[in-house]
Order: structure tokens, then C-alpha cells, then sequence
């Protein structure tokens, strides 16, 4: 095809290079502590910080760690650093970028996630929000991946990914803007979505106020509950038996939930761990503090009262 070459990556433009990543940044990983160091302190660098937008700033930030003087040397943070998730429960969830956009003094990194420190200005700041998030790199990070009980990459593994970049930065940049112009405006649209589900909480909750007539039972009275099977009995696989994540039932209001997770036909499911198109399923617990860790779900089977 004219204009274009055949790379170890696939059909790229002729002006544009493949790249090893470890040839221009360098990979640390994050800082681990015991629990009752976080909760204040110095702002830090999460995995849902990284893990829910391509680029950060200070005010993203919520997390907050004690540190001592080395730990904030070691681990500290500069504008155009970019973070790596380093584990999850699904391979599909590590490896995921995102670029620090400003200055953030007195910040550190957690040990959930990897710092990857420009050698050299090769990458503009917009490019790499981008960058790391083709279908060619991800197929890369997935495939080296580990897996035991958890998915897992390291700098070592991410330092071999091979990456196709304009040799211009004029070319990144006008790639960058119309990336973000895009995110722009698919925030907008989200937010104008936002606002439509909370005039339909409104309108729910005013046509299901009690009225004259109405009468309170007990939900026990109508329903069965019984507890979800622990996700730490199951590999996940691309097919079988739908497996419904706590942050899937969080995140939607849907009736029907599609859901990317099965288990193996023959594995081990208790009684009331099952499930049918009957069930309404409640998370057993609030938001978590970083995605792909799974909890129990709670089931309850409908039933029609009697008139």
C-alpha cells in the first residue's frame, strides 16, 4: 500500500518508526505500606486514578499516605510521568495508562501501579495519554502478562513493548488534539445522560411515593436472598457460566446486565450460587476502592404476591 510500510507491528505510515518503550522510559514500581499509613498524609497515585481516565491532575487525586523523607524521594511523581496498572483480576485490566498532565509536588505512587519516567522529550505530554491504549499495544501487555491468582506485568515485561509513533511531534500533537477533542465531547454527552437518569430517579421516586391505598411489607415476604459464590474458587474464562462482578451491579441501572466474566461449565457452583433471568441482583457491598476486586452478590428470586 503506498504511503505505507510492513513493521514487526503490522502496516504503519512510512514516516512513522516503531519503538521499543524500555528504550525511553525508565520502569519503577509503586510504594507498598501497611494499612494504617493511608488515610492521610501526602497526596498518592492510586489504581483507579490511573485506571479511569487517561491523564491526571492534583484534583483527581484522594488518596492520602504518611510517609517519611526517602519514601517521598523514591516514590515521587513529575508532569509527563505515565502510570501502568500493574495488577488485576483480568488481564484485561493491567497494563492501563494513564499521564501525569501538571506538576504534582509532594506526591507519591502506589504499588498497585507502575511508574514509567520519560528518558527524553520523544513523546509529547497529549500523545502518551493515547499512545499506550492501541489495539496493538494492548494485545502486547496482555499476552507477556502472568497469571496465578491475579493477572500481573512488570517494568521488565512493559519495557519490551514495541510502539509505532509519528517521527513529528507536530504530528503527535494534532493527533493528541483530536483525540481529546473527542473525549470532550463524549464527557459532555455523558454528563447530559447524568442528567437524564437523575430526572428519572426523580420521577421514580415521586410515581412510587406511597399512596392512599399502598400497604408496607416485608421484602423477605416476596423475594429470596441467598449469598453469591466467592469469586476466589474461580479462573475466569471467555465463555461458560456468566459470573456478574460487584462493580458491574454498582455501576448500572440496567435490568439485564451484559457481562465480559464466565466460569467453567463443571465447576463447583453451591446451591443459590446459580442464577436465571428471574433474579435481581443487589451488591453486598459498596464501591471498592480499586476495580476487578470482586465481592458477593446477593440474589433474590421474584415472586407474585397474591392479590
Amino acid at each position: 500500500m503506498e504511503g505505507y510500510k510492513q513493521t514487526e507491528v503490522g502496516l504503519i505510515p512510512e514516516d512513522w518508526e516503531v519503538i521499543r518503550v524500555g528504550d525511553y522510559f525508565e520502569f519503577k514500581n509503586g510504594l507498598n505500606k501497611e494499612k494504617h499509613f493511608f488515610g492521610r498524609g501526602t497526596p498518592i497515585v492510586n489504581y483507579m486514578d490511573v485506571f479511569r481516565t487517561v491523564g491526571i491532575i492534583a484534583s483527581d487525586l484522594s488518596g492520602s499516605v504518611t510517609l517519611t523523607t526517602q519514601e517521598l524521594r523514591s516514590y515521587d511523581v513529575k508532569k509527563g510521568d505515565v502510570f501502568f496498572t500493574r495488577t488485576s483480576e483480568t488481564v484485561e485490566e493491567i497494563g492501563i495508562s494513564s499521564v501525569v498532565l501538571e506538576d504534582l509536588t509532594n506526591t507519591v505512587f502506589s504499588g498497585f501501579v507502575l511508574r514509567a519516567r520519560p528518558k527524553n522529550s520523544r513523546f509529547e505530554l497529549g500523545f502518551k495519554k493515547y499512545c499506550f491504549s492501541s489495539t496493538n499495544v494492548r494485545k502486547q501487555i496482555s499476552s507477556t502478562s502472568s497469571y496465578t491468582t491475579r493477572a500481573l506485568t512488570n517494568g521488565r515485561l512493559l519495557s519490551d513493548v514495541k510502539i509505532q509513533i509519528p517521527r513529528t511531534r507536530s504530528e503527535q500533537i494534532a493527533i493528541s488534539t483530536a483525540l481529546t477533542e473527542a473525549d470532550a465531547l463524549i464527557t459532555n454527552l455523558e454528563k447530559l445522560i447524568e442528567k437524564k437518569k437523575a430526572i428519572k430517579r426523580g420521577a421514580i421516586q415521586d410515581l412510587l411515593k406511597p399512596k392512599e391505598g399502598w400497604g408496607v411489607k416485608k421484602l423477605g415476604e416476596y423475594v429470596k436472598i441467598t449469598s453469591g459464590e466467592s469469586p476466589s474458587k474461580f479462573s475466569f474464562k471467555s465463555s461458560g457460566i456468566p459470573y456478574y462482578k460487584v462493580d458491574q451491579l454498582n455501576n448500572s441501572d440496567k435490568y439485564q446486565i451484559d457481562t465480559p466474566y464466565y466460569i467453567n461449565t463443571d465447576d463447583p457452583v453451591s446451591k443459590g450460587g446459580d442464577s436465571d433471568e428471574r433474579d435481581h441482583h443487589i451488591p453486598a457491598q459498596a464501591d471498592h476502592p480499586f476495580r476487578g476486586k470482586l465481592t458477593r452478590v446477593f440474589r433474590g428470586k421474584l415472586t407474585t404476591p397474591n392479590a
